[in-house]
């Protein structure tokens, strides 16, 4: 699905509530799949490269809060941004999301 809601999403609400407890397990090109417009669109913008590299992981409870989108915006982010520094540290978060999941079902 390539065309976007009038939200920003090329997935329904249902869909993305569905694969939230799944999208650790799919590849980088599979979870960049689920980015919304608006990242898409600003992939290289300043604010972007701006609100990874400030970002702060503190605790897993900072990872409750992320969804679908929030993923999938960071793989597409890895993917597609020129800068290597928000690229690595989109891989790492998504790297510490991967884990805690993981953690949960053993």
């Amino acid at each position: 699905m390539n065309k976007f809601d009038d939200y920003g999403l090329r997935h329904s609400i249902e869909h993305l509530d569905i694969m939230r407890s799944k999208i650790h397990e799919l590849s980088l090109d599979e979870q960049s799949e689920y980015a919304d417009r608006v990242t898409i669109m600003n992939v290289n913008s300043r604010l972007i490269e701006k609100q990874i590299m400030e970002y702060e992981y503190e605790t897993t409870e900072d990872l409750t809060y992320w969804n679908t989108t929030t993923i999938g915006n960071l793989a597409y982010i890895a993917k597609y941004c020129k800068n290597r520094n928000v690229k690595d540290k989109c891989l790492v978060l998504l790297n510490i999301y991967k884990k805690y999941n993981k953690s949960k079902t053993e």
